[in-house]
């Protein structure tokens, strides 16, 4: 029951989502210190694909190969305990921010309607990865065939 409040808390913390309406930022540098205990130095050995998987597999806490709302909500929430806290207050979104961008991920890419996303609805969610420098490398990433 603790985790479940703890997980609540945690979810409740403003910070920034990506601006990009279909958009889920993942940050290399971000996954890069949560990962290090776990992987080492990896940052030249991943590529996109494995990024991407990597993100889907530390957010999908109950193992089941599907990220739920809270699960995403989550991530996106993680991902904005990370940001640069000198920026502007504007440039931070509110839970319900981050409620509304769930809400309407899982209405444009939950192709079956089951409340979860798999991996293959995941990847059709446009990614941004931002480069080691901090420039924003944009645009809809589309799955390779052998990720389907």
């Amino acid at each position: 029951m603790n985790w479940i409040a703890t997980l609540l808390c945690l979810l409740l913390i403003n910070g920034k989502v990506n601006g990009s309406k279909w958009k889920i930022k993942v940050d290399r540098e971000h996954l890069k210190l949560d990962f290090l205990d776990i992987f080492g130095s990896w940052s030249t050995i991943f590529s996109d694909a494995e990024m991407d998987f990597r993100y889907f597999a530390a957010h999908d806490y109950d193992n089941n190969k599907k990220l739920d709302g809270l699960e995403l909500f989550s991530a996106l929430g993680h991902d904005s305990q990370h940001e640069d806290e000198s920026q502007s207050e504007k440039d931070h979104s509110a839970p319900e921010d981050i409620e509304k961008q769930v809400d309407d991920i899982f209405q444009e890419h939950d192709s079956n309607n089951d409340g979860f996303l798999n991996y293959k609805e995941f990847l059709s969610v446009g990614r941004t990865y931002p480069d080691i420098s901090g420039e924003k490398k944009s645009g809809d990433r589309k799955p390779t065939a052998q990720e389907l």
